[in-house]
């Protein structure tokens, strides 16, 4: 959360001038574990709604050339906490995703001003009608007939060979209970095609898929790689079969190696490049012997790819495009069409849920037949050999760290304090997590100690940066003993897992920044120890001169609850 400084100059007795900086007390009076909103607003059915939008970290995704001003967030209905959302603010325009009340909702724009709405018809939401078709989707069918000794094993820690999707799903971390190992790839084509901002379309389009995910079946996806370029290996052909056949041949010989982490986590490629006919995307799905039930998952093989193009349209193009990719990683997790006859799924409509074949896109939700092919394949991991739940899934993870509210935000130069701060950490019951929490200090500042649980940890680089290591899923208390030889002191914590199988499904509290700065008295109630000490000038003429300055701060503690825009 961003924060401005407001800075409030008093003199005293024409000798005393205090600096006092409140980027750390905003930071306590607001909850930790609330990060802050922005009310923005649009037409959704011709009716204005409050939309808050919180800011995402999206340094998870590893890009690197993300423009300055493009921003990501979460979205949700004011007052209406079942509503849930993607917004991005990409080359100067707003695109997202809106799911509210069993329908989707393009965003193409917002505004911080509600009169702007009757003015402006790109406030107006776009609800994506049935007949509204992206194209046609082509699914492979297919037998994964690789043995142990042909997958690349990889280090995780064994814990569950296979599970039950309904029992194990009643338990969530963060409203995930699954994260499903994913690989995206994209090709030279498609940067061309969003040119400077590629990777921060890329990035939308993940996000969509995560949202349509998590908020149908509690599964997230971990983003292995997001691989810009490496497309390219694969046929340059405009046959979308072709094309399949040739991704899934080349991650079998392991010729994606170099941009593919785990060969038995679905893998995606979206193209720059105009499938032949109305194919808009292809993937690889299961046999079934007696459906729902398959012969064997695709899930945790190789052959878990797919791939789509890049939807043309005037605007909103990473969101179109995302609902294509939805669609195709429903293919490897087990989907069939919807009501396409003889496939399976004939019972649910064709045009009412994401799987239909014609990609019309009338609701937010997967049918019951999905839902249903979706528990079978995930109960069938585990039944080919070499295959297991924990090498193409991980399990959700929780951290956050959040200061004491009592922690002194006031220091005078070479004074000693501490401060204390909590960890928490929420993971399923029966998963162990190992954790790192880590912190640096400005240069003129050393912490004189850190210690986690009473354990110490480890200081380094002159005492400047400290680490400390822990495991269990509960709450712990973080110590921290410093001494500042000026009187701002700048400080940042991270905590983060060490558990290889473990995803953090909600990245944005587990840093902490704080700053301390000149003294002012405290709405807490003060601790014994350690005792603020004071700064130099004995005597009673230092003694009074501190008095004047408490009783002058003491007077401006109304003005904390005034903060500037940003």
């Amino acid at each position: 959360m961003k924060t401005r400084q407001l800075r409030i100059y008093l003199m005293m007795s024409n000798t005393i001038r205090v600096v006092f900086t409140v980027t750390s007390l905003l930071l306590m009076l607001l909850s930790a574990s609330i990060k802050a909103s922005t009310v923005y607003y649009v037409l959704v059915d011709n009716q204005p709604l409050a939309l808050l939008l919180t800011a995402k970290d999206v340094s998870q995704y590893g890009a690197v050339d993300l423009a300055e001003n493009d921003r990501f967030y979460d979205v949700q209905v004011q007052d209406d906490p079942q509503s849930k959302g993607r917004l991005a603010y990409i080359d100067g325009q707003w695109q997202g995703l809106l799911l509210r009340n069993g329908a989707m909702h393009l965003l193409n724009n917002v505004t911080t001003d509600p009169q702007h709405l009757t003015s402006d018809s790109k406030l107006n939401a776009q609800k994506l009608e049935q007949d509204l078709n992206l194209g046609a989707c082509g699914v492979a069918s297919i037998m994964p007939t690789q043995s142990a000794s042909e997958i690349n094993l990889r280090s995780l820690n064994p814990q569950a060979t296979r599970i039950n999707y309904d029992s194990f799903c009643l338990e969530r971390v963060g409203g995930v209970c699954l994260v499903a190992e994913l690989t995206m790839v994209f090709d030279t084509a498609f940067s061309t095609e969003f040119g400077a901002s590629y990777q921060s379309q890329a990035i939308a389009i993940v996000e969509n898929v995560d949202l349509i995910y998590r908020n149908n079946f509690n599964i997230a996806f971990n983003r292995l790689q997001m691989a810009f370029g490496s497309g390219d290996i694969f046929d340059n052909t405009t046959d979308s079969e072709a094309l399949l056949d040739d991704i899934a041949e080349k991650r079998y010989y392991d010729e994606t190696d170099p941009f593919d982490p785990n060969e038995q986590s679905i893998m995606h490629l979206v193209t720059g490049r105009s499938f032949d006919g109305t194919t808009v995307g292809i993937a690889n799905g299961p046999l079934y012997d007696n459906y729902p039930t398959p012969y064997y998952p695709v899930m945790c093989t190789y052959a878990a790819v797919g791939t789509s193009q890049i939807f043309p349209s005037s605007s909103n193009v990473a969101t179109y495009t995302s609902l294509i990719v939805a669609h195709e990683i429903g293919h490897n997790f087990g989907f069939v069409h919807d009501g396409a006859p003889g496939e399976g799924a004939d019972s649910c409509s064709s045009s009412s849920y994401i799987m239909g074949a014609q990609l019309n896109l009338g609701a937010s939700r997967f049918s019951t037949c999905s839902r249903e092919t979706l528990r079978s394949n995930i109960n069938g991991i585990g039944s080919i050999a070499g295959t297991d739940i924990e090498r193409c899934f991980d399990f959700p993870t929780d951290q956050s760290i959040s200061a004491d509210a009592c922690n002194p935000y006031a220091a005078e130069a070479e004074d000693e304090f501490i401060n204390r701060y909590t960890i928490t950490n929420r993971s399923r019951r029966a998963q162990s997590t190992n954790m790192e929490v880590t912190g640096s200090i400005t240069s003129s500042a050393t912490y004189l100690s850190a210690s986690l649980d009473g354990t110490p940890c480890t200081l380094s680089n002159g005492n400047t940066t400290y680490t400390c290591t822990i495991n269990g899923a509960s709450s712990h208390t973080l110590e921290l003993g410093i001494q500042s030889a000026v009187p701002d002191v700048t400080m940042s914590h991270q905590v983060a897992t060490l558990t290889t199988d473990q995803y953090e499904v909600n990245p944005g509290n587990n840093q902490l920044s704080e700053s301390v700065t000149f003294p002012r008295a405290s709405d807490c109630t003060p601790r014994s120890e350690p005792e603020l000490e004071s700064r130099g000038g004995g005597g009673g003429g230092g003694g009074g001169s501190l008095g004047w300055l408490t009783l002058g701060l003491l007077l401006l503690l109304p003005i904390r609850n005034f903060v500037a825009r940003d």
